[in-house]
């Protein structure tokens, strides 16, 4: 995320010792316990873990009454949301950034499979060609394709009616559907 150039709520502020920020740093990171996966990875936030000053307080080794003045002095618990709410931020800009890259790899790939499918049907003697892998081959290249190209909406198929689910994905030639044109099975034309 960009800096904003203003101190962060989490850093240490104006008047924190050391010892003091150690502290609301032990606090603030009791729920980001579990290392990243990748070297300058993020860590999620685990909303199980309950931060509390009597937990920090045993995992310190010293009484809870020394921390809950300072807690209250320099806020930890806003600061504490603060750092998650950032954290969060971050997670999300990550996620969305490996969706785009995702979406680029998808188009890419239906484009290299219409490109070879088209180059098959190019080369090949009309009698020789096994019309249902080249009619599928197109067809999935074409479903991956174009929602990628309409700004990674999702794609309708377009044989789809309302409400209709049984037979949509065959297409408009699906011998169980009402009015379906017959193919012939061997060549797959009409």
């Amino acid at each position: 995320m960009a800096h904003t150039g203003q101190r962060d709520p989490w850093e240490r502020l104006p008047g924190e010792t050391a010892r003091q920020y150690e502290c609301f740093c032990a606090y603030r990171d009791m729920r980001y316990l579990e290392k990243p996966k990748k070297p300058g990875g993020i860590v999620r936030p685990d909303f199980t873990i309950r931060r509390s000053i009597r937990g920090l307080a045993e995992q310190m080794g010293v009484t809870r009454k020394s921390l809950e003045p300072m807690s209250a002095k320099f806020d930890w618990v806003a600061r504490a949301e603060e750092y998650d709410s950032y954290i969060l931020d971050c997670v999300a800009a990550q996620n969305t950034a490996q969706i785009v890259k995702m979406h680029e790899k998808h188009a890419a790939i239906a484009e290299q499979m219409l490109r070879k499918a088209t180059s098959r049907l190019l080369t090949i003697p009309d009698t020789d060609i096994d019309a249902n892998a080249v009619v599928r081959m197109v067809d999935i290249g074409v479903k991956v394709e174009r929602p990628r190209r309409a700004h990674g909406k999702p794609h309708r198929d377009p044989w789809r009616r309302a409400g209709s689910r049984k037979h949509a994905a065959r297409g408009p030639f699906c011998p169980f559907r009402r009015g379906a044109k017959p193919a012939c099975r061997t060549t797959g034309k009409i």
